[in-house]
């Protein structure tokens, strides 16, 4: 039974596209390669990228478009994970950063 107020979770699975359809101006939800940024203002440095038990680089696991509606704001938002390929940093979550 789903809480009062509670939104509606779509979830999905990754299939293949062409590659015009992962470049940053179609908005893509994508796993793996490189991230397609939506803009190059604040892109997070390497400090935010780094893994924060070892400290290596961490790296692009996937990217999702997830606008949020009626924000202006957020109208083109998208959510990128990277993660540490290091035992036992990706043990668990705890070596997961969310963008």
């Amino acid at each position: 039974m789903a809480a009062a107020g509670a939104r509606p979770v779509e979830l999905g699975f990754a299939e293949s596209a062409p590659a015009w359809r992962l470049r940053s101006e179609q908005f893509p939800s994508k796993v793996g390669g490189r991230p397609a940024w939506l803009g190059a203002a604040g892109l997070p440095g390497p400090q935010a990228l780094a893994c924060e038990l070892c400290g290596r680089p961490l790296s692009f696991l996937l990217q999702v478009y997830a606008p949020l509606p009626g924000r202006p704001d957020a109208f083109h938002r998208c959510i990128f994970l990277f993660c540490c390929r290091e035992q036992p940093c990706c043990a668990g979550l705890r070596g997961f950063v969310a963008v």
